[in-house]
């Protein structure tokens, strides 16, 4: 991240100052901060999201004898039980919820 870039996220985040304190102060213009600003919020959920993924993929995967096992895995697949609701109806369920939070 560059120097533009954390001035950006630490005026907006820390300071509260408004995208327009921050074109004068930096002298830049509006739609160049908002698309840094976008690219920085970009770079660190990504950041967050690698380390989130493999947090996961550790607690997932355990070394045992140099081979990989899912844990509580068994073999013949007879604990395995279908979920109360498909991925689809979460995600569809999670977008609508996005969607209100961010027009409310």
């Amino acid at each position: 991240m560059n120097v533009i870039q954390c001035a950006i996220l630490l005026g907006i985040g820390l300071q509260h100052k408004t995208v327009d304190d921050l074109i004068k102060e930096l002298d830049i213009p509006t739609n160049q901060v908002l698309a840094l600003f976008n690219k920085s919020i970009r770079k660190m959920s990504e950041y967050l999201d690698g380390i989130c993924m493999q947090n996961i993929s550790n607690k997932i995967f355990v070394n045992n004898n140099s081979s990989q096992q899912v844990e509580g895995a068994s073999t013949s697949g007879a604990s395995m039980q279908p979920t109360a609701i498909s991925l689809e109806v979460s995600v569809f369920r999670f977008r609508v919820y996005s969607d209100l939070k961010t027009k409310g």
